[in-house]
Parts: C-alpha cells; sequence; structure tokens
C-alpha cells in the first residue's frame, strides 16, 4: 500500500512539475508575441560543472569563448551609454539574462542599472574612462581598480569579470592587484 502511494505521490508531482512548465511556456511566448518577436526554446538550466571558475582573488581569467555543446548567446552590455527604459521592460518581460560591464559614464544613472541588476543580473567592470588598455603602464591601469571601488560601492557586489576596452589587453592586464 505504502509503495503505491509513493508511486502516486511521484505521478502527482510530474504531472504538476508537467503543468507548470506548460503555463511558462505559455508565458513566455505571450511575452515574446507582446516585443513582435518569434519565440524561442527555453534557456538551458546552467551546467552543474561550471566551464569557467571566477574568484575574487588570485589571477584573472582570460577568455574568448566559453565551451559549450548547447547552443546558447550571451547577451552583454558594453560601456553602459545607451540607457532605454524599454529595454528595462523587454529583459524583465522575456526573463533574459545579461551581463552588463560598465565604466564611469554612467555614473549619472547608477538607478537604471540597479533596476537590471535586481533582475538577477550581474554588474561587472569595464574601467572609468574606456582606455586601451595595452597602451598603459601598469601603474596607470588603475583604471580597473578604480572602477572596482566605485562598481563595489554603488551595486554592494564586486565585480568578477572584467572586459578590457576593444578587447585589447596584455600581461599586466591580467595580473592580480
Amino acid at each position: 500500500m505504502a509503495d503505491r502511494q509513493g508511486e502516486l505521490a511521484i505521478v502527482h508531482a510530474q504531472r504538476a512539475s508537467a503543468a507548470a512548465d506548460h503555463d511558462h511556456r505559455q508565458h513566455c511566448a505571450t511575452a515574446w508575441h507582446r516585443w513582435g518577436l518569434t519565440p524561442m526554446r527555453l534557456a538551458p538550466n546552467p551546467p552543474a560543472d561550471k566551464p569557467i571558475s571566477l574568484s575574487a582573488t588570485g589571477e584573472v581569467p582570460v577568455f574568448a569563448q566559453v565551451s559549450t555543446s548547447q547552443r546558447v548567446v550571451f547577451i552583454t552590455i558594453d560601456g553602459g551609454l545607451e540607457r532605454d527604459p524599454a529595454f528595462v521592460a523587454m529583459v524583465r518581460d522575456l526573463k533574459t539574462p545579461i551581463t552588463i560591464f560598465l565604466m564611469n559614464a554612467i555614473k549619472s544613472d547608477y538607478a537604471y542599472f540597479k533596476t537590471l541588476q535586481a533582475l538577477g543580473n550581474h554588474i561587472q567592470n569595464h574601467t572609468l574612462h574606456h582606455p586601451v588598455m595595452s597602451h598603459l603602464s601598469l601603474a596607470r591601469q588603475e583604471n580597473v581598480c578604480g572602477d572596482q571601488k566605485v562598481l563595489t560601492e554603488h551595486y554592494g557586489t564586486a565585480p568578477l569579470l572584467f572586459r578590457p576596452p576593444y578587447g585589447v589587453c596584455d600581461k599586466d592586464t591580467e595580473m592580480p592587484r
């Protein structure tokens, strides 16, 4: 009898999960249509084994791609100069994860990016003044540290990623601070 009740509980849980998944898919399709877009497949779950290890200390990992067997796109904001309120609504409605690489030019509008952060998105470092890092001496590369401090103060967590302006860096840029 107990085995039968256990089996029924599992079947009930599976049906409830399938119904919730169907409702979620319907909500997503409606949101995509509201924005005039063709619905895409739901994003895959994050992998259990992370392909890149991030740490607040030590060497900075440098990577230009992430190995994956799944068809995924990484959406990023670079610099933060464009601030369209409709974009926040779209990210919210479509539940689209993004990574935001900010520089000091956004100082007049931290609240815009706090709204995106509150949706579960991460704020990352893109320097104070957007220089070509490989053209700077090690001492002048403090642009990275300055932005790290400002972003940590305003968003409550230290960025773990750094995107060098123009995608250009050298061995000095990669050194731990």
